[in-house]
């Protein structure tokens, strides 16, 4: 029996994930340092944002293939910086757009709403507020751009998340399990999904 409990992870593993809200503008969080200045993404940022991926991420061969994708598929992105630094980033996609995400997860934003995902500080810089301060930043600049909601998705044990979604007044508005079988397929929302390691 010892040798199956072994066996079970990595024939099927569970999670699950919320879908959050965050109507804007957001409250401003305690403790804003107003250190770090946080710009749109373009593609001057792009060598920057690499460099970065190499010097701070575990996996890097996937985080540079999303990169790719996040500039392929035309997502938006806020990258922070700190002294003239890329010490983290986050990306949002609109309606308009096509996001895995939106037919995994059974939701699409309407005109004046976003999908942000797939935050990131760097492991030097956590724990220092920079994460809220970002997201805060960011959430200032799209509401300048007429968005009036931001989607979001926090896995449930993701502590860290959930605490910089609340400081910003995100609420839970779904509950998600997923299921992946054997790393090739997904159940989530009543569905079977092909695996993709970018985004699932």
């Amino acid at each position: 029996m010892q040798g199956l409990k072994g066996l079970r992870p990595r024939i099927f593993q569970r999670r699950v994930d919320f879908v959050m809200v965050t109507d804007l503008p957001a409250p401003v969080p305690p403790g804003m340092t107003d250190r770090l200045l946080v710009l749109p993404i373009t593609r001057e940022h792009r060598e920057g944002i690499e460099a970065h991926i190499r010097r701070y991420h575990g996996e890097t061969a996937q985080s540079l293939a999303m990169i790719d994708e996040n500039f392929r598929r035309g997502f938006g992105g806020f990258a922070g910086l700190l002294d003239g630094e890329i010490i983290g980033y986050r990306w949002w996609a609109g309606h308009d757009h096509d996001h895995p995400h939106f037919g995994f997860y059974g939701f699409r934003p309407a005109a004046d709403e976003v999908y942000a995902f797939g935050l990131y500080i760097a492991r030097p810089f956590r724990k220092h507020g920079h994460a809220v301060e970002l997201v805060a930043k960011m959430l200032d600049q799209l509401l300048a751009l007429g968005y009036r909601r931001i989607y979001s998705l926090v896995q449930q044990d993701n502590l860290p998340s959930l605490k910089v979604q609340s400081q910003l007044g995100a609420r839970q508005v779904a509950r998600r399990p997923v299921v992946r079988f054997f790393d090739r397929i997904v159940w989530c929302g009543g569905r079977l999904h092909r695996h993709d390691p970018l985004w699932m």
